[in-house]
């Protein structure tokens, strides 16, 4: 064992989508490791401070290694994820359901090798905790594009050539372990299936509401879809009437006053909400509808993540106060002014709260990790 480097021997569980599918050898980009890995670093390893001695340079905060990243396989396999699969390309192996905003590429290796070298002899304290952390990292981290959906996800299987046993209860604060339904099942797909129902609701095979809208609606609030189609109905009645799907708004039980929040701010917001028409012209023509931050907000991401490990899909969440409280504005896309008052994310929301409900109605194992 070399006190000056150590090397890592990564499982791929999901394919990982990277902008450079095409090359040959593409895997996981360095770039994105390394900034990842030193916040995490920084935030276990070190107690959230970074001595000088161990960075680039003493005006940021990144550790001075060097990483080297090698895929094993030599042709790995190629997936197309597609947000709707046609009935000719239903029985082609390598085009699966899993894309969110379009078609994507992603590959599929066996394993990948990652080498972390120090050129000095101070910093062995560092290559120490490299090989004491770096496993916990990846159980934890996704990779590419989607991330948070379960795509890039690995596994640390050998270090130094040593096999490592896999302790996810000791990294995992809380966790949703769920054992596919089938071997044929595909974990991604059923990722976006299970995520579309937390947050917005799903109409096929059958219809079922936002397990986010349900427990929101427990509390006396109401989601922003409704308020956006109310001020549609009365201002703007000739858009409403195109819309493909309405229906007789829920009564919340608790508190029936029109209460109105962005909730689903709260699994990540997005510039946009997109209605269908009952006769689109073509596929992008859709009732747009422009969401605004008034407090200079940038997108904020899903605070839950999936990851998929040999045959079990984990969920990680953590509880993300800052976007609670932040305020947006609704608008149709071509039509002057909003659609209301100004609304607010609502505050004293407890992510963990919601998945220990939400969970088990998604054939989810609850439960909590030893920490």
């Amino acid at each position: 064992m070399s006190k000056f480097k150590v090397e890592f021997t990564l499982k791929q569980h999901t394919p990982i989508i990277h902008f450079q599918s095409g090359q040959s050898g593409a895997t996981l980009r360095a770039t994105e490791l390394k900034p990842k890995f030193d916040r995490f670093l920084k935030k276990y390893a070190f107690d959230g401070q970074v001595s000088d001695k161990f960075k680039i340079d003493k005006t940021r905060d990144t550790f001075n290694y060097k990483v080297k990243i090698l895929m094993d396989t030599p042709k790995p396999s190629k997936y197309t994820y597609k947000t709707f699969i046609s009935k000719r390309d239903r029985d082609k192996l390598n085009i699966r359901e899993g894309s969110y905003f379009g078609n994507s590429e992603a590959l599929l290796g066996d394993s990948v090798s990652i080498t972390f070298y120090i050129l000095q002899e101070k910093h062995t304290v560092l290559i120490e905790k490299i090989r004491e952390y770096f496993a916990d990292f990846i159980l934890i981290t996704n990779f590419g594009t989607r991330q948070n959906k379960g795509f890039g996800s690995f596994s640390v299987t050998h270090i130094d050539g040593e096999e490592k046993e896999q302790n996810i209860h000791k990294v995992f604060l809380k966790y949703y372990p769920s054992y596919y339904i089938t071997q044929h099942q595909e974990p991604l797909k059923k990722i976006m299936q299970d995520y579309q129902r937390l947050k917005s609701g799903i109409s096929k095979p059958q219809y079922n509401k936002s397990l986010l809208f349900e427990y929101m609606c427990s509390k006396g609030i109401r989601w922003e879809k409704r308020m956006i189609k109310e001020y549609m109905k009365k201002d703007y009645a000739n858009i409403f009437s195109q819309l493909k799907y309405e229906k007789e708004p829920i009564d919340c039980k608790i508190d029936k006053r029109l209460n109105y929040k962005y909730i689903r701010g709260l699994l990540g917001t997005t510039d946009r909400i997109e209605f269908l028409k009952r006769n689109p012209k073509n596929f992008k023509d859709k009732i747009i509808i422009k969401i605004d931050s008034q407090d200079k907000v940038a997108r904020f991401k899903s605070p839950i993540t999936f990851k998929v490990i040999d045959d079990n899909i984990y969920v990680l969440a953590h509880n993300n106060k800052h976007i609670q409280g932040k305020r947006f504005a609704f608008s149709i896309k071509g039509e002057r002014g909003i659609l209301n008052e100004i609304v607010e994310i609502p505050r004293g929301f407890d992510i963990f709260d919601f998945l220990d409900n939400a969970m088990p109605r998604l054939k989810y194992t609850v439960r909590k990790a030893i920490s």
